[in-house]
């Protein structure tokens, strides 16, 4: 994805007024870089920033950083380094796949995008789980 795919994914449909105020530029700064096809990382990670969206998304389709530079970064990074929270919740979203829809939980955090939303359906869910078949809990008939 190039910048300015980017840009209007990001953005949507705002004006460069509303996307300078969002970003706390100038608009004639974005204007220009935008009219030009020379958006600074600077002004690249403001708009991702004003558009609560990751910068790192920003840099990679702006081109000043790849995702090898991405995967090199978080590679090194050891569970050790996480907060026991942070892997509770890692651990809670993955337990949370839907059965056929777990791939994206195979897929590291860093490396998902804004697209990548998981839906839980309630019916589903007791659909995959039905009391009746737990081996732990006597069934009615025993009773």
């Amino acid at each position: 994805m190039n910048f300015m795919d980017w840009y209007y994914k990001t953005v949507g449909t705002d004006t460069v007024n509303a996307v300078a105020e969002n970003a706390q530029i100038q608009q004639s700064t974005l204007s220009r870089q935008l009219k030009s096809k020379r958006v600074t990382a600077e002004i690249a990670i403001a708009v991702a920033r004003g558009y609560k969206t990751s910068p790192l998304n920003a840099l990679l389709a702006l081109g000043a950083i790849t995702e090898a530079d991405i995967d090199a970064h978080f590679k090194h990074l050891q569970l050790s380094d996480y907060t026991d929270a942070e892997i509770v919740d890692e651990i809670a979203r993955r337990l949370d796949a839907m059965p056929g829809e777990g791939t994206i939980y195979d897929t590291p955090p860093h490396r998902l995008g804004p697209d990548d939303v998981i839906r839980l359906d309630a019916a589903a869910m007791d659909e995959a789980y039905d009391p009746r078949h737990d081996e732990d809990q006597p069934s009615p008939d025993d009773e």
